[in-house]
């Protein structure tokens, strides 16, 4: 081999080498995954929720919500980075899972610890309010439409009331629990979500809820719901329409007062008097439970 045919080896030699080396660098720069260095073991992760805290601008559904502890359990600096979209899930099932709605990065450290607090939502508005020091652990990342809102209100940091109304209504497939007016850019960037993402119209409350894209906002459907029963007992009728969650949304006295003996009552309703959903029929005479039912508003498939 004669010097040159050497010298270009060499140089090919340390151009391999540095591709390697800046490819590694560019890797390592970007960080591991919270969900991925828990997995392997190489970090210690202690989650639960703030409750409301004294000095900290949180409370238990929005904001700061979510405490946090980690530990670099490894002999190496770590950089660990968690995306917006991942869901805490309670060991308590009672309570609400929380949704991540920021995008955070740690530099830790050879055996090094953090403390700190992470913006979070609540995620299911039937079940209970997360309490300070309930246990939570990480769950994996959202997709479709819950993912898509974490990453806007990441980027926008749109940690705010009228947010988690928004993501309620995505998880609990509703209308909205409170009202958006559309005075600020904040609100109105959710109201297009809304309206695009989960075919909802957020200017009043009660609206119905769309799972459908392709159908309109607008639209009513109606369902008749036709019963018959036995009773021992005279008096007043009452129809009370009940929610899943046991919320009484329409309630009905009948003027006439029924006897004893066989109930014949048909009535029909529609996405004009309550948003979409399952719901159920509980009929009273003199204030005592006679009969129960139930039914479903929804669009035809």
């Amino acid at each position: 081999m004669n010097r040159g045919t050497a010298m270009n080896q060499i140089f090919k030699s340390l151009m391999i080498f540095s591709a390697f080396f800046c490819g590694n660098q560019q890797i390592n720069s970007q960080g591991i995954l919270l969900e991925n260095a828990i997995a392997n073991r190489q970090l210690q992760a202690v989650f639960s929720a703030t409750g409301n805290l004294d000095g900290v601008n949180t409370n238990s559904h929005i904001g700061k919500c979510v405490s946090y502890q980690l530990r670099n359990l490894t002999a190496k600096p770590m950089t660990v980075k968690l995306d917006a979209g991942y869901i805490f899930k309670p060991e308590d099932t009672t309570i609400q899972p929380l949704l991540f709605t920021d995008n955070k990065t740690w530099v830790l450290a050879a055996g090094a610890t953090f403390k700190g607090y992470l913006n979070a939502m609540c995620a299911a508005l039937h079940k209970g309010s997360p309490q300070k020091d309930r246990s939570y652990r990480l769950g994996k990342m959202a997709n479709g439409v819950m993912k898509k809102f974490a990453e806007l209100v990441a980027k926008k940091q749109y940690q705010s009331s009228q947010a988690q109304s928004v993501l309620w209504a995505i998880t609990n497939k509703k209308d909205l629990y409170g009202e958006l007016s559309g005075n600020t850019q904040m609100e109105k960037d959710l109201m297009n979500f809304a309206k695009t993402e989960i075919g909802i119209d957020p200017t009043t409350r009660g609206q119905i809820y769309n799972p459908k894209k392709q159908l309109e906002v607008q639209k009513k459907v109606s369902v008749k719901v036709s019963d018959v029963f036995n009773t021992e007992d005279s008096g007043t009728l009452v129809i009370k329409i009940l929610d899943q969650y046991g919320n009484v949304k329409l309630q009905q006295k009948l003027q006439d007062q029924k006897s004893p003996g066989e109930v014949k009552y048909e009535f029909w309703i529609s996405s004009a008097d309550l948003p979409l959903g399952k719901y159920i029929v509980k009929y009273y005479i003199n204030n005592e439970e006679a009969y129960k039912t139930n039914f479903e508003l929804k669009f035809d498939e």
